[in-house]
């Protein structure tokens, strides 16, 4: 059998429980609840306050979780569909070498690897490059290192930030002697996304549109 028609099918769930009953890593597995830091310093996602709703989502998500199928994941990721159901409702019997204990082990799989160029795929829009984002198009004000061919998008995040947040004024931390006064544009809504493409020609190729 050829390389390339090869599915190589990677089980998240032995992986994880690896990962608790070795003694390498098992005290990491539980860090981002134990771990202390200092107060309103924030060094791990979970210590921000966005953090909560996230949780209280997720909850919810639990009560009432809706599970989609499609026949592409029918045919070809029906062990992992199966997998990650089994183990974020269900729960897998872990050993815990840290705590030298078991207990029922629940996870969310939140983004693989291969999201980013399926959205692109998806969306029709290529999430490479100095463009690289579906909602921002051409104003993601991204760039292309000095002395290399990739595309940097460092400074891009401080026109979310409100009119008078002190980091719009910080010349130091980000880009040098630069102020950000710019106002984050709004995501296009569907009507606006149709006016932008209805002039566009499909491309034709021997006679076929193709599309």
């Amino acid at each position: 059998m050829s390389p390339y028609v090869v599915l190589r099918y990677l089980p998240l769930t032995p992986r994880l429980q690896r990962l608790y009953s070795s003694r390498a890593t098992d005290e990491h597995m539980t860090w981002h609840a134990t771990h202390q830091t200092e107060e309103e310093l924030m060094c791990y996602p979970p210590d921000a306050e966005a953090w909560k709703p996230l949780i209280e989502c997720i909850l919810i998500l639990q009560k009432s979780c809706v599970i989609f199928s499609w026949a592409f994941a029918q045919m070809v990721l029906c062990r992992t569909v199966n997998m990650v159901v089994l183990i974020h409702h269900v729960g897998v019997r872990t050993y815990d070498h840290a705590m030298d204990r078991a207990f029922m082990m629940q996870a969310a799989l939140m983004w693989i690897v291969n999201d980013l160029p399926t959205y692109g795929m998806a969306s029709v829009w290529s999430t490479a490059g100095i463009v690289g984002c579906s909602v921002y198009m051409d104003d993601t004000r991204a760039f292309y290192l000095q002395h290399d061919t990739k595309a940097g998008y460092f400074d891009c995040h401080r026109q979310f930030f409100p009119a008078h947040h002190p980091y719009r004024r910080n010349k130091k931390a980000f880009m040098k002697n630069r102020v950000e006064n710019k106002v984050a544009r709004l995501r296009l809504i569907g009507d606006q996304i149709l006016d932008r493409i209805a002039n566009i020609s499909p491309a034709v190729e021997n006679g076929v549109v193709i599309t």
